[in-house]
């Protein structure tokens, strides 16, 4: 390979910010995001653990 390679990353959030979990054990993972100055929330089912459980990664970035 001859030409240059070009990498490039998120300067913000992304995996540098992102929050891990160590689940231990079955049951349910959601993510919810509640608005500032509103009732309403957004509630997601991410995924539903079985057995000995997992790990799990939120990772976010902002429209600015």
């Amino acid at each position: 390979w001859t030409k240059p390679i070009c990498i490039g990353r998120h300067a913000f959030g992304d995996q540098y910010r992102a929050t891990d979990a160590v689940i231990k054990g079955a049951g349910k993972l959601k993510l919810v995001f509640v608005p500032e100055g509103k009732d309403e929330t957004t509630e997601l089912e991410v995924y539903n653990f079985t057995g000995a459980g997992g790990v799990a990664l939120s990772m976010y970035n902002t429209d600015e």
